[in-house]
């Protein structure tokens, strides 16, 4: 095997165990997401619902109290949650910035790699060349009518 590929094999494999693990954290991060998209949109329907008042249902000034500051922590759950959200989704995003560098690092690698294999390509046809070559010219040449001309 060729010096430059033996050297650049293990680069690929661990360029390539890179990107596959910030993709996979990547895929971590993306999923933690959703999780957290989710429960801020559960809290947001859960403060929609409770916002609204129940027909016909008289409230007591202790009952009324109660219900406003439940509705301002539910306000205090979703402003928080929104936080969480933004800074997973900031997170993922920093993920996702270093899975494409990584994916690119290995596309350089693997580029890196090819280049070296059609450089020994052109070497070995530039050696079969020379040796074809080599031999056509000790090769002794038949003219047209030197067949048979023995006096």
């Amino acid at each position: 095997m060729n010096p430059k590929l033996r050297r650049i094999d293990p680069l690929i494999r661990r360029a390539e165990e890179r990107r596959d693990a910030v993709a996979r954290e990547f895929a971590r991060r993306t999923q933690l997401v959703a999780q957290h998209e989710q429960r801020l949109g559960d809290l947001l329907r859960f403060t929609e619902e409770y916002a609204q008042w129940p027909q016909g249902a008289s409230i007591n000034p202790a009952q009324l109290a109660n219900r406003e500051a439940f509705r301002a922590r539910l306000g205090e759950a979703v402003t928080a949650q929104r936080g969480q959200v933004d800074q997973v989704r900031s997170q993922a995003e920093m993920e996702r910035a270093r899975l494409n560098i990584a994916a690119r690092e290995t596309k350089v690698y693997h580029k890196l790699a090819d280049r070296y294999r059609a450089e020994i390509r052109e070497e070995q046809d530039r050696r079969e060349q020379k040796s074809l070559d080599e031999h056509a010219l000790r090769t002794p040449r038949r003219h047209p009518g030197d067949e048979d001309q023995t006096p």
